[in-house]
């Protein structure tokens, strides 16, 4: 079992994203190391050294995952979202389509991502900046398709 920290993906003066993958069992010992991870960069964002705005588990190159180990991931997805910062896994089809129902259960309460491409490109916007809505420019009315009869 190993775990590797990639490279944050920063926007421009705003959170980043942190990534950290799996290889081997996600077992109890492994669910341990990534609820530290998760911890860790839970902290930096909380003392304000970095701005943490999601957290990524990349499990496709995880196998067999138990009950415990799950239950022991959503303890660091509960302490995230107390925080604001999305926390979300990748490539967790596979391992969820052989896991037991109960695992399936735990894990199918996350938002998963089928890797890390799609999910840096939903959670980081083009460009890297993060661009406020403008309050103004929001009309509110009927879609073109609600008059299309």
């Amino acid at each position: 079992m190993s775990l590797d920290e990639l490279g944050p993906v920063t926007a421009s003066d705003g959170p980043v994203v942190a990534t950290v993958t799996l290889t081997g069992e996600l077992d109890d010992a492994a669910a341990a190391r990534l609820l530290r991870w998760c911890e860790a960069r839970l902290h930096l964002h909380d003392i304000g050294q970095v701005p943490v705005g999601h957290l990524l588990i990349d499990l496709g190159r995880a196998r067999h995952a138990g009950l415990s180990a799950a239950a022991i991931l959503d303890h660091a997805r509960t302490e995230a979202e107390r925080r604001g910062v999305g926390i979300h896994l990748v490539g967790a089809g596979p391992l969820m389509a052989a896991a037991t129902p109960q695992v399936r259960q735990r894990l199918g309460r996350w938002r998963t991502f089928p890797s890390l491409d799609v999910a840096r490109a939903a959670l980081v916007p083009p460009g890297g900046a993060h661009r406020p809505v403008d309050p103004d420019a929001i009309v509110l009315g009927g879609t073109p398709h609600d008059r299309l009869r």
